[in-house]
């Protein structure tokens, strides 16, 4: 299967806020198939639509103690804990000169609760995660949100 190209930090399309799904369809769960793969093939554990050039509300995300892989459409996060966990994340996006993963501490909830809708149908879903798959999932719905995870670190001044 083929990759999509992932978006480097300095393209604008990651700082748009995305739009949300209205139409859903195969060819959509087409594309969801291509970012998974492009995922693996690029050894991430998410992306985003607008990462390989989307302006959609869509995610893929892997769970890396478990495998399993979510397909995640207009995903909205209705809850998060108090707890929050500080844990060091990377992007695809962001790289260093010698093309290199950057990563940095960011602290986030522990414990979520997110909504999402069914690539082909349109069916509603919602589920608590909680731990790893957690501050993924976040991570990718920030990207849909315009927000890159090192916009946290001058707000948590743990460069």
């Amino acid at each position: 299967m083929d990759n999509l190209i992932i978006n480097d930090y300095n393209d604008p399309i990651l700082r748009k806020v995305c739009k949300p799904i209205t139409e859903f369809s195969l060819d959509l769960q087409t594309t969801l198939d291509l970012m998974i793969s492009t995922m693996y093939n690029n050894n991430g554990v998410g992306l985003a639509a607008n990462q390989v050039g989307y302006e959609d509300r869509f995610i893929v995300v892997m769970d890396p103690n478990t495998k399993q892989v979510w397909s995640m459409v207009n995903p909205e996060v209705t809850w998060t804990s108090f707890e929050k966990d500080l844990f060091e994340e990377g992007c695809l996006s962001v790289k260093d000169e010698n093309n290199n993963l950057i990563f940095k501490n960011i602290e986030r909830p522990r414990r979520i609760n997110v909504k999402w809708q069914k690539a082909d149908t349109g069916e509603v879903f919602e589920h608590r995660f909680t731990g790893l798959i957690s501050r993924i999932i976040q991570h990718e719905i920030d990207h849909l949100d315009g927000i890159l995870f090192t916009d946290y670190i001058k707000d948590n001044n743990n460069e």
